[in-house]
């Protein structure tokens, strides 16, 4: 077993649990390992790295300043990790701070949250007339959870929580679920495109997916893998948390009011 494939199981071990209130996800035939531009201009400790971890098979997508001294924030297609200044230690996994009330804090819950909200002008949002909360859902058209999420709509904004989604296509990015994704991001209404998809109704006023819906979904199927997402729906909360699975309105909101 590649050290990859080693390392993406390990992620979602410590990240996720597995639930059966979700819809499994299938390996994406085709994946872009190429990793992103990383500014040339990089001090001696974000170089080294770029180098140790590219040599694993780990591109490097973008290191951050992180709350642990002498440890870097490193964001991969495959995860998102804490590295040593220097390149010789890093760590896969939760790291957790505590406040002065001995309260914890998820840190990479908050990086999360942030990526998430960097895909906000491409969601699709069902709105609640009185929002209390906000949750985003990595959703899959194909996935029977995600259809009953999709169902109980008004039981989520009845309870004032919006609903944002993401599409995750568990096939990969490419792929028939894919185009038919980007249909829907493409359509003039986003919404009734959506109900019609997971009611296994022809999209309305269906077009052509063009190349830049057809990159949205890649985009945000690569964030969920990079968030550890491995199934849907994936519930994320505003705090970064991520939920695997569906959750009735009730029980969810009695997770968000904690």
């Amino acid at each position: 077993m590649s050290f990859i494939r080693r390392t993406s199981a390990m992620i979602i071990a410590l990240m996720s649990v597995v639930s059966f209130t979700a819809c499994s996800d299938e390996q994406a035939k085709n994946q872009d390992a190429s990793p992103s531009a990383v500014e040339a201009a990089q001090p001696d400790a974000e170089q080294a790295i770029t180098q140790r971890l590219t040599t694993l098979g780990l591109p490097v997508e973008a290191i951050h300043d992180s709350e642990v001294d002498g440890f870097k924030q490193v964001e991969t297609p495959f995860g998102i990790f804490y590295v040593s200044s220097d390149g010789k230690h890093f760590i896969q996994g939760r790291i957790f701070e505590f406040d002065e009330n001995g309260d914890m804090k998820d840190l990479l819950a908050a990086r999360f949250a942030k990526l998430v909200d960097s895909q906000s002008e491409n969601m699709i949002v069902f709105p609640a007339k009185n929002e209390k909360h906000v949750i985003t859902v990595f959703t899959d058209i194909t996935c029977g959870y995600c259809t009953k999420l999709h169902k109980e709509m008004k039981d989520y904004n009845d309870a004032g929580i919006t609903v944002r989604y993401l599409a995750y296509p568990r096939q990969g990015y490419q792929g028939s679920v894919a185009d038919k994704m980007a249909q829907i991001w493409c359509a003039d209404d986003k919404q009734q495109a959506m109900e019609d998809a997971k009611s296994n109704r022809p999209i309305n006023g269906s077009k052509p997916a063009t190349a830049e819906c057809k990159n949205i979904i890649k985009e945000q199927y690569l964030l969920g893998r990079k968030m550890g997402v491995n199934g849907t729906p994936a519930i994320v909360l505003p705090s970064g948390d991520l939920v695997p699975g569906y959750k009735p309105a009730r029980e969810l909101l009695s997770d968000l009011e904690k």
